[in-house]
């Protein structure tokens, strides 16, 4: 039997994939089929993934605990759980590169492990729980 917290973390890792598909999907329909700028393409498509993303972990990565804030309350934290989660890949990143030599795909795939892991305990523990532990 997988334990209840990796099973919400892969839950976790299939939502994110199917967020970054869809905002692919509207960056490139927006920039390439209607024309849009593409950095308001990228914008509107990474807001469309931040929504649809705090929709599903609220209803399916994360439904069985039980809700502590409401839901403009949570909005707020996932957001600021992203912003706070994408600095710190991006603070690695930049480290890992320009300090340490290391190459762009490892850097990146390192400090894209530090984003999830970031999102996925702030969401878990503080977003959609309060802090109050399983």
């Amino acid at each position: 039997m997988i334990p209840h917290v990796f099973q919400q973390f892969l839950l976790f890792c299939g939502v994110g994939a199917i967020n970054t598909g869809l905002s692919l999907l509207i960056i490139l329909v927006l920039s390439e089929y209607f024309g849009v700028h593409y950095v308001v393409a990228n914008i509107i498509g990474y807001a469309c993934g931040l929504a649809s993303g705090f929709i599903m972990h609220k209803n399916l990565t994360f439904k069985s605990q039980i809700p502590s804030k409401s839901t403009k309350s949570q909005a707020l934290s996932f957001l600021i759980i992203f912003v706070a989660g994408y600095a710190a890949q991006l603070a690695l990143l930049v480290l890992l590169v320009e300090k340490i030599h290391l190459g762009n795909v490892p850097a990146q795939i390192i400090a894209w492990c530090l984003y999830v892991g970031i999102s996925f305990t702030g969401n878990k523990y503080f977003t959609f729980d309060g802090g109050k532990h399983e």
